[in-house]
């Protein structure tokens, strides 16, 4: 099973687009935190509206400011009990057999897979169908045994810009650990497996 560990701020329109992805997971094997940095009355409607077990949420009182790495890390301490976890954004949107993939993948410990950035309002699976791979670095696209997670996490300086590419080196660079590339292919092409807003 895995763990989507989102972090969240002012985002309003992406939340339910991104829940509505994990939704349309061919795997139900999975569960989500949504981390609001503060108090957030209109995703925690959206939760609700979904009344989904696999979907909860944790809050700050007051905005810290540091919505990302800083939030995620406080959920995968306290709540992530998967073998697996992802730490990702709400304006992610993830491909629809993603997890099966993964999962499909679990004598890893580390995986990681293509992006794609959206540019436009085209539809998020249409691009993903007919754009290849935009390369970079970034979190939401790390798939990581989640003991390794927590050793790795302890590790950074969440307040760090680049704090997304040190956790994949520490991660592949710890002894002992197994990683692969996660490839997705339709009629020849590699393609992403999440798109990025």
């Amino acid at each position: 099973m895995i763990t989507f560990i989102a972090s969240a701020s002012d985002e309003k329109f992406e939340i339910p687009q991104f829940i509505v992805s994990l939704l349309l997971q061919t795997d139900p094997r999975w569960k989500c935190i949504i981390c609001f940095d503060e108090p957030h009355e209109y995703g925690k409607k959206v939760i609700d509206f979904f009344n989904d077990d696999r979907i909860s949420y944790i809050e700050n009182p007051i905005r810290t400011g540091y919505w990302g790495n800083f939030n995620r890390k406080k959920a995968l301490e306290e709540l992530a009990d998967t073998e697996f976890v992802i730490l990702t954004q709400v304006d992610e949107y993830y491909l629809q057999n993603s997890v099966d993939l993964i999962l499909q993948n679990s004598q890893y410990d580390f995986m990681y897979f293509n992006h794609i950035c959206r540019y436009s309002s085209t539809n998020l699976f249409q691009l993903c169908d007919t754009r290849p791979e935009v390369s970079g670095i970034d979190i939401s696209c790390y798939v990581t045994r989640t003991s390794l997670a927590k050793t790795v996490i302890n590790q950074l300086d969440l307040t760090w810009s680049g704090a997304d590419g040190k956790f994949a080196e520490i991660c592949v660079n710890t002894p002992g650990v197994k990683f692969t590339k996660l490839d997705r292919f339709v009629e020849g092409k590699l393609l992403p497996l999440v798109v990025k807003n």
